[in-house]
């Protein structure tokens, strides 16, 4: 085992734009590019380092294609976001949503030969559920974990959770060997059952991580590369110059280094809708904020903001306006509901004078890296209907846990956007971790109810509009722009996008001929 070094406290869940700000170990000098024998390596470029890898306190962002790449899940998300097989054959959901029966492989193992039987399911279900990091929202409604065998595994849920097969696939469904739980350097030795292995001997922490292919895994063919390098820039334009010089392969990059990354003839590709940047209007009965209790307020902030200025302007237009909660591509998206909020000031001060606050108001936002981009222009845009903006300054790794307490009425979040099951599960519902005052409406719980409970996809897909309709009309949030996430490559890479995933796998990844 390598030699312990003091964990970066590295942010969860922060924004392209944050993440790019975080401070992240310097690198060390990787090795050349993937080389084109049989050997190949892969060199990615990691825009932050692994806090720990003790499944009980993964966060996400972009390392997530590193540690889905060493744990196996209990399903698994496609590219096109359709959700197949993962370390279970099998689920089925009782008539009443409350149980969750998973068949798992047969076979399998852990990199320290142990068994992934339906004990260590159970085990490592309930070190995420108990672990205290954001994943354990994701199982926020599963009481109780049964290991009914040895191929079994049973959930019993407090209430339905529509969200919960999308959490499987990821950070709510990854595998360790319980034996690593009692191992005083599971923060830094993970054992897992995926497609790769982690190799101390060729990593340092907080620097580079080495991974090798785990030829047991059931679809190791669909990896080509036998080594990956994961290594760490402490800026995208360290990672632009790391592409141009051949130390690596792949970075996400900026809407500053873009540009860049094209003139040097890398290849550079957006995935659309990856991350939707949005002011919570969470305090939606005015119990800290009594404006925001009016439905004519929240509407007024939202004619208030120019999103296509935003889009164009503040990001280079590596994004789009959006005045929905879903993304355009999502299952549920309303599409007459697009221009619901087309700038209009004069519209947002008659609403205010309607609503009783024609002298507006004072409200204190957090700031984050996060928020840096948007804060000028929307002190302006919402000084123009007299609400004024005091930004905070609010340690990143602190934020999560402040807003899900309702400390703040109004707060800027960027959601990786994934299927319109998780969307809601993490905004939406009365126990989502960013709906802190707990806001519900008989309308929205009817839609949702439906989504549990109906057999055919046509009448889910219109239960989730009837609620994205509610939510929209009523203002919950004032979304700002869905962004891309931008990728590099050099030359030696075919990059393909997934299309309805924002977790970017190994598979998307293959040597160019």
């Amino acid at each position: 085992m390598r030699p312990s070094h003091r964990l970066l406290a590295i942010a969860a869940a922060v924004s392209i734009a944050a993440i790019g700000l975080s401070a992240c170990s310097s690198t060390s000098t990787p090795a050349p590019a993937a080389s084109t024998a049989d050997n190949l390596t892969l060199h990615f470029g990691l825009d932050k380092a692994m806090p720990t890898w003790d499944i009980g306190g993964l966060q996400s962002g972009t390392i997530d294609t590193l540690y889905n790449s060493v744990f196996d899940t209990l399903l698994h998300m496609n590219a096109d976001g359709t959700i197949e097989a993962g370390a279970a054959k099998t689920w089925k959901y009782s008539s009443d949503n409350l149980t969750l029966t998973l068949d798992l492989r047969t076979g399998m193992k852990f990199t320290d030969g142990n068994p992934v039987d339906g004990a260590a399911v159970k085990a490592s279900l309930e070190r995420i559920k108990t672990g205290g990091a954001s994943a354990a929202t994701f199982l926020a409604n599963v009481a109780t974990v049964d290991a009914a065998s040895a191929t079994t595994v049973v959930l019993h849920l407090s209430k339905p959770d529509p969200g919960l097969l999308g959490y499987l696939t990821q950070r709510g469904g990854v595998i360790e060997s319980p034996a690593a739980f009692a191992d005083p350097n599971v923060a830094l030795d993970p054992v897992g059952s995926g497609p790769y292995s982690l190799d101390a001997s060729a990593t340092t922490d907080g620097s580079t991580y080495t991974l090798v292919r785990n030829p047991d895994f059931r679809n190791a063919k669909d990896y080509p590369y036998k080594t990956v390098v994961f290594s760490v820039f402490t800026s995208y334009t360290a990672a632009l110059n790391a592409l141009q010089s051949g130390q690596i392969n792949y970075a996400a990059l900026d809407q500053s280094t873009a540009a860049g990354a094209k003139a040097a003839g890398l290849n550079v590709q957006p995935m659309k809708y990856f991350q939707a940047d949005l002011l919570y209007l969470a305090d939606r009965a005015g119990t800290i904020l009594p404006a925001l209790g009016n439905v004519k307020v929240r509407q007024a902030i939202n004619f208030a903001i120019d999103r296509d200025n935003i889009a164009k302007n503040l990001v280079d237009g590596f994004a789009e306006s959006n005045v929905q909660l879903l993304a355009p591509s999502a299952n549920g998206y309303v599409k007459k509901l697009s221009n619901l909020y087309t700038y209009d000031v004069t519209q947002a001060k008659t609403l205010m004078k309607d609503a009783g606050y024609a002298n507006g108001f004072d409200v204190t936002i957090p700031s984050t890296a996060a928020t840096l981009p948007y804060e000028p222009t929307l002190t302006q845009e919402l000084a123009a209907i007299n609400i004024r903006v005091t930004w905070t300054p609010v340690p990143t790794d602190q934020f999560n846990a402040r807003a899900g307490k309702g400390e703040w009425p109004m707060f800027i979040f960027p959601i990786g956007m994934e299927t319109v099951q998780h969307d809601f599960g993490v905004n939406v519902l009365p126990n989502a971790l960013f709906n802190p005052f707990k806001s519900d409406a008989p309308e929205l719980s009817k839609a949702i109810a439906t989504t549990l409970t109906a057999t055919d996809p046509k009448d889910v897909t219109a239960a989730y509009a009837d609620a994205e309709t509610y939510i929209t009309e009523n203002a919950w949030f004032a979304p700002i722009v869905d962004l891309d996430r931008i990728n590099g490559t050099d030359k030696s890479v075919v990059f393909t996008p997934p299309t309805g995933n924002v977790h970017i796998a190994l598979t998307s990844f293959a040597p160019a001929k």
